[in-house]
């Protein structure tokens, strides 16, 4: 998770340079005005689960994040690992 993790920040740190803004949560798996994806290797999928992937907005400090595969927090433009661990339904 941690080489997907920083793959992910590259894409970010790189569209947060063509904005000149950081992305909105909503704008991760979006396009730029030119058609390309913000993120080109997209979202990583779940570890668990193939062809999944959970993203939601959280900061450090802030509430306890939801149960998701990623955790974004939009006003620093980073990404982390949400679920670092298996879990069992």
């Amino acid at each position: 998770m941690a080489r997907d993790a920083a793959r992910m920040q590259a894409e970010i740190d790189a569209a947060h340079a063509r904005l000149g803004r950081m992305l909105r949560l909503d704008e991760l798996e979006g396009v730029g005005a030119d058609g390309t994806p913000h993120l080109p290797s997209g979202l990583a999928d779940n570890p668990l689960v193939e062809g999944t992937a959970g993203v939601g907005a959280s900061c450090p400090g802030g509430p306890t994040p939801p149960p998701l595969d990623w955790l974004y927090c939009p006003e620093t433009g980073t990404i982390r690992p949400g679920l670092t661990t298996p879990t069992s339904p």
